[in-house]
């Protein structure tokens, strides 16, 4: 488990420097963390966990299950 989080911690927060800083990038990160432990559905439940608590944001959810679909294509 240690491995994991040390992992997910230097690449979540690369992309939320990348995606902007704002609010949508922190819930697009949670999604990315998600994609990092398993799949699509447990990048959905991360991003559903963190809107529930802060609001919604309707941009990551449009972005990362498209970027799921296509990366499970490769």
């Amino acid at each position: 488990m240690r491995e994991i989080r040390l992992g997910e911690v230097p690449f979540a927060a690369v992309c939320f420097r990348v995606l902007g800083r704002n609010y949508d990038a922190a819930v697009v990160s949670a999604g990315f963390i998600g994609f990092s432990l398993g799949a699509t559905p447990t990048a959905m439940s991360n991003m559903n966990t963190v809107t529930q608590r802060y609001g919604r944001s309707h941009v990551a959810f449009l972005i990362v299950p498209l970027v799921g679909r296509f990366s499970s294509m490769l």
